[in-house]
């Protein structure tokens, strides 16, 4: 019940930070670039890049979800980047508060930051190419320029590598599901969609936007190859597709339960999360 609850509370934050694009009005200012020894992050995924990046000594407090690598689940928390606990932020007196683009929210949070004078740096990572650039631009501000540079190398060959394991998979319809009721689906623009391309997946729900909500009409229409099912935590539970039993991903019992932090985050281990999704996906993975 518990992972259930973080693939719900996932599921949420995914959304959250993929309707936030950079093509909306709100423009955050530029911070400068200099020695901030005083971090607080508020996205797990960026909590995972400072680290990469080499300035994990430097991180002074993070949020409830940040919990790799293991050095960051030992620091303080400090609530979650929707609703932060600025008691304990302002213990902690951080020089820089570092968070992701998340929707809605992003201009309400990103206010209330200001009003207590910090420093506050927002990055896009909704998509492979906007974390990577994040990763330029925090390594940036840290004054880690040369250490992003070594860090965006190192992904895009891990990328590259994963890429070519899973030929297997290519041309498959896809549908990858996050929530079931109503069936919510990975949609373009996001790096869960990129994973599907990656492993020469058809995303059958791309082209209608971030997180479509599906009918069921729809489903049977597409008729999946795979089925991804986020929704299940990472036990198989088949009852929910039994009203699919036509589809052919159901008939010939390619129904994969998929969830993980490195399927969620785009950071670091972006490249990870591809070889699992392939893994998956493959057989590699029993999903017994």
């Amino acid at each position: 019940m518990i992972r259930k609850r973080f693939a719900s509370i996932a599921l949420g934050l995914l959304i959250l930070c993929a309707a936030c694009t950079r093509g909306e009005s709100f423009v955050p200012k530029i911070v400068p670039a200099g020695q901030y020894e005083r971090i607080v992050s508020l996205t797990p995924s960026l909590t995972e890049i400072l680290f990469a990046l080499g300035a994990g000594d430097r991180v002074k407090g993070v949020t409830a979800w940040c919990n790799h690598p293991p050095e960051a689940a030992a620091l303080p928390r400090v609530g979650d980047f929707l609703k932060p606990n600025m008691e304990a932020m302002l213990s902690i007196k951080p020089d820089l508060v570092v968070l992701a683009a998340t929707g809605n929210l992003l201009r309400e949070s990103y206010d209330n930051l200001l009003r207590f004078d910090f420093e506050v740096l927002v990055v896009w990572n909704n998509t492979i190419d906007e974390t990577l650039a994040a990763v330029g631009e925090i390594g940036r501000v840290l004054e880690l320029d040369q250490n992003a540079a070594d860090l965006e190398k190192k992904i895009r060959r891990d990328l590259a590598a994963g890429r070519e394991r899973f030929s297997s998979l290519r041309s498959q319809r896809i549908l990858w599901v996050m929530g079931r009721k109503p069936i919510v689906a990975v949609g373009e623009g996001t790096f869960q969609n990129e994973l599907i391309e990656l492993v020469g997946g058809i995303n059958v729900a791309e082209g209608m936007g971030a997180w479509p909500v599906l009918n069921t009409e729809f489903v049977l229409a597409t008729d999946p190859d795979i089925i991804v099912d986020s929704a299940m935590g990472t036990a198989r539970d088949d009852d929910h597709w039994k009203e699919f039993a036509t589809l052919s991903a159901v008939r010939a019992n390619r129904i994969f339960p998929l969830d993980s932090d490195l399927v969620y985050r785009p950071g670091p281990r972006m490249a990870e999360g591809l070889i699992l999704f392939g893994q998956t996906l493959s057989g590699e993975i029993s999903s017994r």
